[in-house]
């Protein structure tokens, strides 16, 4: 009989032409979805699939496709098979979308819990091989200061993206190996050098002239505005592209292994930006049946109230899609 772990993905990075994935663990809770697994200090465990079959055991890139931070993954029959600071890794037999997890401040802040007082044993870019073997972890989540994103130029070389940043009083500047804030880097230089905080996922590269350099896995931009359109979570942007593909919710949903009420709420935000009209996901009467109450009781900050008042006819989704035509008026 198969068993599963669950991990919440925190980095989906270049590795050997394919992918690396590495992320916490979680477990499910009866009300709450998914809970943080922390050992005794209080810090997440953190957890990274390995294939036995690729080069340095990177994930193929099409079992990695469609897999964004803050998605929950199932593994299934996980071994552990730590290999020198490595000792994160699992094998694995396969992995699977669970659900998605929704970032805020908190949960940012538990992921980014660490004493560790400088960045894999010392403040400079990379460790030896040897001292590599000695090492007990080669993952974390930093909040990062004083970040600037930049193109370093190299002779005969695509320019390499890289990021300076402080952390604990040590400056360092590591290669960005996370692909899609990489592109957003390559073409809004700008845009990648906005947000107001940083959460890095470090990592250890591959053994590379006997050192193992250390790499930006993963970048979580975090502003604390719900009008930035940056705060809009990637999983959403994924549910939102499939829509405008024309696929139905009930379809997305059937893709992405996902409840149709996830991908509804997925798609609130584009509701209220405009980019997606009401009635192409709510049928024209639950859109009037919604506003009447609404306007009776424009003060009604719940979902509950509008659920009982329609005895269960129409769903939660529904009823928090149309409301968010109110925040622009």
């Amino acid at each position: 009989m198969s068993k599963s772990r669950f991990f919440l993905c925190l980095a989906n990075s270049y590795k050997h032409d394919n992918r690396c994935l590495a992320g916490v663990l979680v477990k499910h809770t009866y009300n709450r979805g998914y809970e943080i697994i922390q050992d005794d200090w209080g810090h997440p465990i953190w957890f990274r699939p390995i294939n036995r079959w690729t080069d340095a055991g990177a994930i193929p890139n099409d079992e990695a496709e469609g897999i964004n931070l803050f998605d929950v993954i199932e593994v299934t029959d996980p071994e552990p098979c730590p290999d020198g600071a490595q000792q994160e890794n699992h094998y694995y037999s396969s992995l699977s979308y669970n659900g998605h997890v929704e970032m805020d401040n908190a949960l940012l802040n538990l992921l980014s819990r660490t004493n560790r007082k400088v960045l894999f044993g010392n403040a400079y870019n990379a460790v030896s091989h040897d001292y590599y073997e000695r090492l007990e972890y080669s993952i974390l989540m930093i909040h990062a200061s004083n970040v600037r994103c930049y193109l370093k130029k190299r002779e005969n070389k695509q320019p390499q993206p890289r990021m300076e940043f402080t952390f604990n009083g040590n400056e360092y500047d590591f290669p960005i190996t996370d692909p899609k804030f990489r592109h957003l880097l390559e073409n809004d230089k700008n845009e990648a050098n906005a947000a107001s905080e940083y959460y890095l996922t470090l990592s250890l590269g591959a053994i590379c002239d006997d050192k193992h350099f250390k790499l930006v896995a993963g970048v979580i931009m975090y502003d604390d505005n719900d009008n930035d359109f940056s705060n809009i979570l990637e999983s959403a942007h994924e549910s939102y592209r499939l829509f405008k593909q024309g696929l139905s919710i009930a379809q997305i949903a059937k893709r992405r292994l996902s409840k149709e009420d996830t991908i509804a709420t997925h798609l609130v935000p584009f509701v209220e930006r405009g980019l997606i009209e009401p009635g192409q996901l709510v049928p024209n009467e639950h859109i009037e049946k919604i506003l009447r109450y609404y306007r009776q009781h424009p003060y009604e900050n719940h979902l509950k109230p509008f659920y009982e008042a329609f005895d269960g006819e129409i769903s939660y989704s529904s009823i928090k899609i149309i409301l968010a035509l109110t925040k622009n008026k």
